[in-house]
């Protein structure tokens, strides 16, 4: 059974220490590597694999007109591969898709908020 990892609230107005960059991501709107996952939150996995979760990808949702994210997707990257072009091409994907659902739910608000 997979661990769940919480994230804690991060005030994005005032520095302060997080689990995770998400302060970084907003301020830059670009994907940052977290690659010290044991230091963080020592050893588990997830998924069918039992070696230990080494590295994550945290990543920008920013539907089109907006200037920061409106969300941040953390996603776990495989120990059995390494992280290379093709790999990050591929979070690039993941953040392409969930981007075009976010904007198509924001969408469907703001029409629902004007009928």
């Amino acid at each position: 059974m997979p661990k769940c990892i919480a994230i804690r609230a991060v005030k994005l107005v005032e520095p302060q220490p997080s689990d995770w960059p998400i302060a970084e991501v907003v301020r830059s709107n670009q994907a940052v590597e977290v690659s010290d996952l044991e230091d963080r939150f020592g050893a588990f996995s997830c998924g069918p694999y039992p070696e230990p979760l080494k590295t994550a990808m945290a990543l920008p949702i920013t539907p089109p007109g907006l200037d920061r994210p409106t969300a941040i997707l953390v996603a776990g990257v495989s120990s059995r591969l390494p992280l290379d072009d093709v790999y990050r091409a591929f979070y690039d994907l993941v953040s392409v898709t969930v981007t075009s659902a976010v904007a198509t739910g924001l969408a469907h608000e703001e029409e629902r908020k004007r009928a």
